[in-house]
């Protein structure tokens, strides 16, 4: 029986006291007694239900592992009363280990936490214990990822989609098999979609039976487009407009024409993610026609601001000024802060591009004022408006601010290129010690 103070104050002075303890223990490189301490803290937080401090002992536990010896870990682990401690245990130290980069132990510990959870699902019968064996299969399965790793990815994926789908849609939590499956194909680069087309098309299927035994036409139709975005991948049209002709369907049997329009805006993003603008652009029109019969004013806004930059890109200039204008009005009546930044970022590209400077000039300096106060950040866009900004004092000659402007949107660019650099050396590094 613990001894534990029962007042709320003086429980979480005995916590801070025992984390600063284990804090020095660490320090000083004492990690089997910094360990106990650690293993104290988790057992009086779970005590009194304290989740955050009980999953931070755990987290300073796998750390503290990691610098004992292999054996010492699996008997640590062993000493723990409790299957779940137990796998909770393994999971953090695995974690631990993904972030050193050890592929051998992130493997073995994401495996081992895994197996510890299915256990004790079987011995207490509770199958939600198989929710917490699929986080660690699916933190596995991200390393594989990272890896470039892509069959084992795959399957550690697909073992993780057999554990859910015995779980009741009730209990499953944030473990969606239908989401993990689509997560699955997020993770593999286009350029290898050729090359995993069976199992990318597998995945796919498997996750419209489980939105077609729910009854749910949003995403039912998010994986049809899913498949026909493969299709046009793969130049394959015909396969492709199939799907979008079932992804319609869906909604016309049932005279959902909120969903109808929904739809058409879809596969307008679709082509327009692919470069098809003339095949973009009727979609959306067809979306906007539909939105304005059943008065929905986000819909109409976002499809009033795609279909703007779409006739950019067709030089139409003076529709999508109008398009876009149209759009800002009800994107401003909502409240939609994201679709109107970009917004007054496509209509400050129409301006420009019509040779309308000074008109340009206020729209992506209004669009700068907007993103900062904004809760939605850009640094594309920003970057992009301050780009812009410099291109238009150049051809008024005002080379000075000009290059101020320059400058501001390179350093923006440049944290975007070190951010993708960090992760790519991080991915590379991972390849070496492997």
């Amino acid at each position: 029986m613990l001894n534990f103070p029962k007042n709320m104050e003086q429980q979480d002075a005995k916590i801070n006291e025992l984390f600063e303890l284990g804090g020095k223990q660490y320090k000083n490189k004492q990690y089997l007694e910094a360990s106990k301490t650690y293993r104290e803290v988790q057992e009086l937080s779970q005590a009194i239900s304290d989740w955050t401090n009980e999953q931070n002992a755990l987290q300073k536990l796998g750390e503290c592992y990691y610098f004992l010896t292999h054996q010492s870990f699996d008997e640590s682990i062993a000493s723990i009363p409790g299957g779940a401690d137990k796998g909770s245990t393994a999971y953090f130290i695995g974690s631990f280990f993904r972030e050193q980069q050890d592929f051998t132990q992130t493997k073995k510990y994401f495996e081992r936490s895994a197996e510890l959870y299915k256990n004790e699902s079987e011995s207490q019968n509770d199958k939600s214990f198989l929710g917490w064996a699929a986080d660690s299969l699916i933190e596995l399965a991200g390393f594989y990822s990272d890896q470039e790793e892509f069959n084992k990815a795959f399957d550690t994926y697909q073992k993780t989609v057999d554990i859910l789908q015995t779980i009741p849609d009730q209990d499953l939590g944030t473990n969606d098999p239908a989401f993990i499956l689509r997560f699955a194909i997020i993770q593999l680069p286009q350029k290898r979609w050729a090359e995993f087309q069976n199992r990318i098309i597998s995945f796919y299927q498997q996750a419209l039976i489980i939105y077609r035994q729910r009854k749910d036409l949003n995403g039912q139709r998010m994986i049809l487009l899913d498949l026909a975005v493969l299709y046009l991948k793969l130049d394959q049209e015909g396969e492709a407009n199939q799907y979008i002709d079932q992804a319609l369907e869906l909604f016309r049997t049932t005279k959902n024409q909120l969903g109808e329009a929904e739809t058409f805006y879809s596969i307008g993003a679709v082509y327009e993610s692919l470069g098809r603008y003339l095949q973009a652009k009727p979609a959306y029109q067809q979306a906007l026609l539909i939105f304005q019969r059943v008065d929905g004013k986000g819909g109409k806004g976002r499809t009033l601001n795609r279909l703007g930059f779409i006739q950019i890109q067709l030089a139409d200039y003076d529709q999508a000024y109008e398009n876009l204008q149209q759009s800002l009005v009800l994107l401003e009546e909502i409240g939609d802060n994201l679709t109107k930044q970009q917004a007054l970022l496509n209509l400050g590209l129409v301006q420009y591009y019509k040779s309308q400077y000074s008109d340009a000039l206020i729209i992506f300096e209004d669009y700068l004022v907007f993103e900062q106060g904004s809760p939605v950040k850009d640094p594309k866009g920003r970057a992009t408006a301050l780009t812009n900004i410099g291109l238009i004092y150049t051809e008024n000659g005002q080379y000075a601010p000009a290059h101020q402007r320059y400058q501001k949107a390179l350093e923006i660019y440049k944290d975007l290129y070190r951010q993708r650099l960090k992760q790519l050396q991080q991915i590379n590094k991972q390849k070496i010690d492997i």
